[in-house]
């Protein structure tokens, strides 16, 4: 591997314009990085992901699960019942330079940062891109770019990670408007669960959320309901912040999380 380069520092900002595709930046200097199972104020875990946000963005690096099915279902393609779909052309490792011919920025961070980071971080940038080409028809996609972070660590070379550093979006979940007590006690039977004072926000959640529920995009959506953020006091726009290809994920619990998604947001807003 070749000698990485000298490493920016974190930009004081950290406003998403500040970063570029494929660079090399510090480890934010805000409190430490800690991994998943660990706690740390401020940093979230979730399954696919460590999550740190600031004002302005949110830096997501893989988990050591998000890892382990990366590697199981992308790299070695183990197949499975319950997969959404196969690896498309430029996913597959035996493509990969198909893959970073497509990304010129990355030409050289094979080897400088290694084909296993290089590979992750673009398969995270080729469903960025996937996304955004729905845009104008589907929830706004926050603004991303697709970096390394350097540690440094004692007597040691320094640790270098692929990280996505996404604008944050700040409102309020799908997951958060629906009432999850009534769920659990009603069992499901009820035809609507938004919480009151969300309900007016309906047509319009709907409006925006419906053109990605079909169609080919919606095979590439987790349709998990917290991945969706409705901006209540300044755009009004739905977003949806993962950026994770569902060749990853399962299609059983997606196919479900849609149906809940129809049953409140959609079919509800009439």
């Amino acid at each position: 591997m070749a000698t990485a380069r000298v490493p920016i520092q974190w930009p004081s900002s950290s406003s998403i314009g500040q970063f570029g595709d494929a660079s090399l930046y510090e480890f934010p200097t805000s409190g430490e990085w800690r991994y998943a199972g660990e706690y740390n104020p401020g940093y979230s875990y979730y399954t696919y992901s460590q999550i740190k946000m600031t004002d302005t963005v949110v830096i997501k690096l893989a988990s050591d699960y998000g890892k382990e099915e990366y590697d199981k279902y992308v790299l070695r393609e183990t197949p499975d019942d319950d997969a959404i779909r196969g690896n498309e052309f430029l996913e597959r490792k035996v493509n990969f330079w198909e893959l970073v011919d497509a990304y010129p920025a990355f030409e050289n961070c094979p080897a400088e940062y290694g084909w296993y980071h290089t590979h992750w971080l673009l398969l995270h940038s080729l469903q960025y891109d996937r996304l955004r080409k729905n845009a104008a028809i589907a929830p706004a996609i926050p603004e991303a770019r697709f970096v390394f972070l350097s540690k440094r660590r004692f007597l040691l070379s320094p640790s270098v990670k692929p990280a996505l550093v996404q604008q944050r979006v700040k409102g309020v979940t799908l997951w958060e408007m629906i009432h999850h007590d009534a769920i659990e006690s009603d069992g499901g039977r009820r035809e609507v669960f938004v919480k009151d004072e969300y309900r007016s926000l309906l047509p319009d959640i709907a409006k925006q959320l419906s053109p990605f529920t079909s169609g080919e995009v919606a095979q590439h959506i987790n349709w998990h309901i917290a991945n969706f953020i409705y901006d209540v006091q300044q755009s009004g726009r739905l977003y949806y912040i993962d950026m994770k290809p569902s060749n990853i994920f399962g299609r059983w619990r997606n196919e479900q999380n849609l149906r809940n998604i129809k049953r409140d947001f959609l079919e509800g807003s009439s």
